[in-house]
């Protein structure tokens, strides 16, 4: 598993390293330690690069793989490899700021399996002209034990900070 995501990283690479204006990378990655009341100590990794395409002004087109790694003290560990397609519609311009919303599905596979489907919505904000801050703030839509969600099921929204992520965007 570990040498096909890190093909498909390879293969998502070489796609922007050759391809034309419209095309774009970027992605996040994270770090959270933790400690209970029970002195129980958890270390929390994410690495998700994502490649996208802007189809036109308002569309674009994405996919993300990530990689999220769990380790609790003194009770093992769990690893999620996770696909994320998506489509993004950019519904307001200002300057350097753009607000968007993504739909699109996630599939987790590894330790822990599931998937998502749903709306993000964001925000990105123009550094320069090829590079971008973005956002995202919130989920509206269902998940089925996806890796950071749980084991159960369910629907609804979430708009807290446990949902905000932030990345960075080189265009080519």
């Amino acid at each position: 598993m570990k040498k096909f995501v890190f093909t498909l990283m390879a293969v998502c690479a070489a796609l922007t390293i050759s391809a034309q204006s419209g095309w774009w990378a970027g992605g996040s990655v994270g770090y959270w330690h933790d400690k209970s009341d029970a002195d129980v100590k958890t270390d929390q990794f994410v690495f998700s690069p994502e490649v996208g395409y802007d189809i036109n002004s308002n569309w674009s087109l994405a996919m993300g793989v990530g990689i999220a790694y769990a380790k609790v003290e003194d009770n093992g560990s769990a690893t999620a490899v996770t696909f994320d397609p998506y489509a993004r519609y950019k519904f307001y311009k200002s300057g350097p700021l753009t607000l968007f919303i993504d739909g699109g599905f996630g599939v987790a596979t590894a330790d822990a399996d599931g998937w998502e489907i749903g709306l993000k919505p964001g925000l990105s904000y123009n550094l320069s002209k090829k590079i971008s801050a973005v956002a995202h703030v919130g989920f509206l839509g269902y998940k089925k034990g996806y890796y950071n969600g749980g084991d159960g099921e369910g629907f609804g929204f979430n708009w807290d900070n446990t949902s905000v992520d932030f990345g960075i965007y080189y265009a080519f």
